[in-house]
């Protein structure tokens, strides 16, 4: 096993296609690696098992921080790296920053860095990047709560623990097309059954419109993010991403001044600012602005932005400056 004193601790269902990657990554680092099966008809466990993890079983209730939690009675070690079976660790990142793990006096939990990607062969374009704490202390009343998207932090917080942010990084490799659009649905029904107990929860309206967009349910999200919208309660990231899936979610409704109205002033974020201008000018498109359009997506930041096709990007210059060259 690994050189820190750390638990891998991964959920698995049916994923005998990646839980060997995500194992391995986290082998160097982890003395203890847990697996929570919730009822794989693969082999699975056998996967794990051949890897050194421990498995453990339990029946799925339809709440992942129930599953968390469950999965957290097996921890031995001080640590706790919470882990998917479709990620995996980049071990140099972990190694550049673990001398924190004895040094961090007060911190409780570490916010990583998580980059979402098409698959494992190809690292551009990023889908997502954002970061969520993944890797904190193991104490006793520590829990996840939330059915979907739970989190960690909270407890932390109210045992005084600091969070600290590293660029530590795992690259998460589940979202495929076809891929987002079930996790989309998935997580939107566990979120609407959530919000049935908490109506006005702000951030709850915030996950269910981010879940209907990647279901493709363009209306329901529209009127999700229309709600809590520069909602101070939403971080500053989470009110840009807002605005931004706002404002794609008008766009294939048809709604193309509202896009350009959402996205009127700049985003402070850089890489966030040019997937702005990309949705801006496809709004500009719509229009048959395409002088406009095409100024816009020959702006720099659109080059350096995480979140666009950069074939795509060219295909539509190149387009675009045939149409308007005289």
């Amino acid at each position: 096993m690994g050189d820190f004193p750390i638990a891998a601790v991964l959920l698995a269902r049916d994923s005998a296609a990646t839980i060997e990657r995500a194992i391995a990554s986290v082998l160097p680092i982890a003395q203890q690696i847990v697996v929570l099966d919730t009822g794989s008809q693969d082999d699975t466990p056998s996967r794990c098992l051949r890897l050194g993890a421990e498995v453990y079983f339990a029946r799925w209730e339809g709440d992942f921080a129930a599953a968390r939690n469950e999965a957290l009675r097996y921890v031995r070690m001080p640590w706790v790296l919470m882990l998917d079976s479709d990620e995996e660790l980049d071990e140099p990142s972990f190694r550049a920053h673990a001398k924190v793990l004895a040094q961090a006096e007060g911190v409780g939990g570490i916010e990583l860095l998580i980059r979402s990607v098409p698959g494992p062969e190809q690292r551009m374009p990023w889908i997502q990047v954002h970061r969520a704490v993944r890797l904190f202390r193991y104490a006793e009343g520590i829990r996840y709560r939330g059915r979907v998207h739970e989190q960690i932090r909270p407890a932390l917080e109210e045992r005084g623990w600091q969070i600290l942010p590293l660029d530590i990084c795992i690259w998460h490799y589940g979202y495929s097309g076809e891929l987002v659009r079930q996790k989309g649905q998935r997580n939107a029904e566990l979120l609407r059954a959530e919000l049935q107990h908490a109506p006005e929860d702000v951030w709850l309206q915030y996950q269910l419109g981010l879940a209907e967009f990647a279901a493709g349910n363009a209306e329901a999200a529209y009127t999700l993010l229309s709600r809590v919208l520069e909602h101070p309660q939403l971080s500053p990231e989470q009110q840009l991403w807002a605005r931004l899936r706002l404002a794609q979610a008008a766009l294939s409704l048809g709604r193309v001044e509202e896009v350009l109205q959402v996205l009127h002033a700049p985003f402070a974020e850089a890489e966030l600012e040019g997937m702005r201008l990309f949705v801006r000018a496809a709004a500009l498109l719509q229009q048959n602005r395409f002088q406009e359009a095409l100024q816009v997506l020959s702006h720099p930041l659109l080059e350096q932005c995480p979140y666009i096709d950069q074939q795509q990007l060219r295909h539509f210059r190149q387009q675009l400056e045939r149409y308007c060259s005289p």
